[in-house]
């Protein structure tokens, strides 16, 4: 199974009030990069480490690995 975007995103919306927030596209982009990232590294490490500047979206990319992860497990 290929993890990209385009599945991410059928799973979950990082973006979902990014325009009530004022969240811009490229910032929800990263974010969608970082949990497929993390998710990448999962497959061989028991864990990752999510660090960035506050205010950045680690809790909403906290909360993605963790519903993506959900997702696939549930799915087989």
């Amino acid at each position: 199974m290929e993890r990209d975007r385009t599945w991410l995103r059928g799973i979950l919306q990082l973006g979902a009030r990014a325009l009530q927030d004022g969240v811009p596209e490229t910032d929800i982009a990263r974010q969608e990069d970082t949990v497929l990232r993390a998710l990448a590294l999962l497959e061989d490490r028991p864990g990752v480490v999510l660090a960035d500047e506050v205010g950045m979206g680690k809790t909403f990319e906290a909360i993605g690995v963790l519903a993506a992860m959900l997702h696939q497990n549930a799915t087989g």
